[in-house]
């Protein structure tokens, strides 16, 4: 979808989970906005003296941004802390594969390059068993690569394992 159209989107998620209610489906929000969150304020809790969300917002203060980012996609991509796919996958996993369906919504949070939408899916693929959308904020580049967010000064990327409508 247009990365401008993201309210209208919202709205749009709204109705789609009324109608798999509707449908004897339950779908499930999984906002990647709050899970980033959430993630940095574990972080902090466990390495409190480095400050304010481990540092992140001193150095984005100062300046630093590229640095910011560097060091989120290292919390969100190591062991050590707090990877990303691990989070989503516990999340994911706690829902029935029967009646539940997973709804990754609001991926923009994770621009400018906090952290590769593509790397996501393929860190899950094969670990969840519940259907899985992901409301992928970006354009068509034909004939097959996705521009994350209409970010120009970034490839479009290709690779999905699924297909693209």
């Amino acid at each position: 979808y247009n990365p401008e159209d993201e309210w209208t989107l919202r709205s749009e998620t709204q109705n789609l989970a009324i109608q798999l209610r509707n449908a004897g489906k339950n779908a499930e929000n999984f906002s990647m906005e709050k899970i980033l969150w959430e993630i940095l304020e574990k972080i902090e809790e466990e390495n409190p003296g480095e400050g304010k969300l481990g540092g992140l917002i001193d150095q984005e203060r100062s300046g630093r941004f590229s640095e910011v980012q560097e060091q989120i996609t290292t919390y969100l991509s190591e062991e050590m802390y707090c990877p990303l796919s691990k989070v989503l996958e516990e999340k994911l996993s706690a829902l029935d594969p029967k009646h539940d369906i997973g709804f990754l919504v609001h991926v923009g949070a994770l621009a400018p390059h906090f952290y590769q939408v593509s790397r996501l899916l393929d860190e899950l693929y094969g670990q969840v068993s519940v259907m899985t959308i992901l409301f992928y904020p970006g354009s068509l580049e034909e004939p097959h690569g996705l521009r994350f967010m209409d970010l120009h000064d970034r490839p479009a990327t290709g690779g999905y394992r699924v297909k693209i409508y």
